[in-house]
């Protein structure tokens, strides 16, 4: 501590023997060097700042994305659970379920076969298929038969359909249409 009183006292006379003139310049280039020096510490904070400002903002970013993503999680995770709980639930009969509707619509079914039984063991589900065979229907009858299968039961969906072109009577169709239902495997 002593020795950096004796430079400032030494500092101070050395000051002193400068002229008027010297003494300005002196300070002058003290207070500029000084100015420089906190320019700088302002110029790197500044910099650093932006940084992080930059930085905070990604991250919020990033934890909006994820707070949205954690909300669309729990409304899929509802959604399948609604599912699972459907298909659990599942007794439909798929013969006597287009049946009605082909009753409802005045459609005569020609032939109406179970054609597969696919089980899933790792999923816990079985997909029941039946073909449906339909002679001299009009295409939009067809369509509307689909679309109220469809609609009217939450878990029939028509799979697949073929039509064939009747020559006789060019507004109406032989279709075939494989339906499906999804249940829960038993045991």
């Amino acid at each position: 501590m002593n020795g950096l009183i004796e430079r400032a006292q030494n500092l101070w006379l050395s000051m002193e023997r400068l002229s008027g003139r010297e003494k300005i310049m002196v300070l002058g280039v003290v207070g500029f060097v000084l100015a420089f020096a906190v320019s700088l510490v302002v110029f790197f904070v500044n910099r650093n700042l932006t940084v992080m400002d930059s930085r905070l903002e990604t991250q919020t970013g990033n934890l909006n994305a994820i707070l949205e993503m954690r909300s669309q999680f729990k409304s899929a995770s509802v959604e399948v659970d609604k599912e699972q709980q459907q298909i659990k639930n599942n007794r439909l009969n798929i013969t006597s379920a287009v049946g009605s509707v082909a009753g409802e619509l005045g459609v005569e079914i020609k032939s109406l076969t179970e054609s597969s039984v696919s089980r899933d063991p790792q999923r816990g589900i079985a997909t029941h298929t039946v073909q449906v065979s339909l002679s001299r229907i009009e295409m939009p009858v067809l369509l509307d038969l689909m679309e109220k299968l469809e609609k009217k039961y939450e878990l029939l969906y028509v799979r697949a359909f073929k039509i064939r072109r009747r020559y006789d009577n060019k507004a109406q169709v032989d279709a075939t249409v494989q339906i499906s239902t999804v249940k829960a495997l038993e045991g």
